[in-house]
């Protein structure tokens, strides 16, 4: 049998736990991944969501999250969209993987609970309405991932060579920006800037923000908001 794609060793443990996991259990998983929410699976508000729908820990919860995350773009990225038969080649790893003395036990839980992993693995209309967003959001330029600005103060030194003293003080802003591609590849910029920068760039968040606002007034039954 051809294999659609091939598993680390290292997600063993992360598939076997989400195949050990209720039925009932993976019914609430479903509904979680249904939502578009579910694009972020890797952020703690989520994670979160699913410790307490289904009464995990929250490294557990994790774990079955990024097992999930992958399954569904690997369904999503898969030409053929056969769910069943990507769900076999993560058999076929539990197969050749697992210990002798749980094989068995972890086969048999597997194949009662396929029909609720194949729905699982079956990305879900909000979830794929909101990947689409959130690449159109991200367009083939660089997204901006986070924003962090840092005050100093630099002294400044005057008087005769080898004899300097502080004179005084300069305050000034270090601002920060990490940006990701669509590979996933992050590139941080730093840019120095001192309180008439600072106050131009919020004059300009502030004209940004009136204008998003007159879109989303004029076009507000179109808009299509990110999860």
């Amino acid at each position: 049998m051809v294999k659609r794609f091939i598993l680390p060793l290292e997600a063993l443990d992360d598939i076997r736990g989400l195949v050990r996991l209720s039925s009932d259990q993976l019914v609430a998983l479903e509904t979680l991944f249904s939502s578009g929410k579910s694009v972020s699976a890797h952020r703690a508000t989520f994670i979160n969501q699913v410790a307490e729908k289904l009464r995990i820990s929250i490294e557990d919860a994790r774990s079955v999250s990024v097992v999930c995350s992958f399954l569904l773009s690997a369904v999503d990225d898969n030409e053929a969209g056969d769910v069943g038969e990507l769900l076999e080649d993560v058999r076929e790893f539990l197969k050749d993987s697992l210990t002798e003395d749980e094989r068995q036990t972890i086969l048999n839980e597997f194949d009662e609970k396929r029909t609720v992993l194949v729905s699982l693995a079956t990305p879900k209309p909000a979830r794929l309405r909101a990947e689409k967003i959130r690449r159109l959001l991200g367009g083939p330029e660089p997204h901006v991932h986070s924003f962090r600005t840092v005050c100093q103060i630099r002294p400044l030194f005057e008087g005769p060579e080898n004899n300097e003293t502080i004179v005084g003080l300069v305050p000034m802003i270090l601002l920060e920006i990490e940006s990701v591609n669509a590979d996933g590849i992050t590139n941080t910029l730093s840019f120095s800037m001192d309180a008439d920068d600072l106050k131009e760039l919020e004059k300009l968040v502030k004209r940004t923000n009136m204008k998003l606002e007159a879109i989303q007034e004029k076009y507000n039954s179109e808009i299509l908001a990110a999860e």
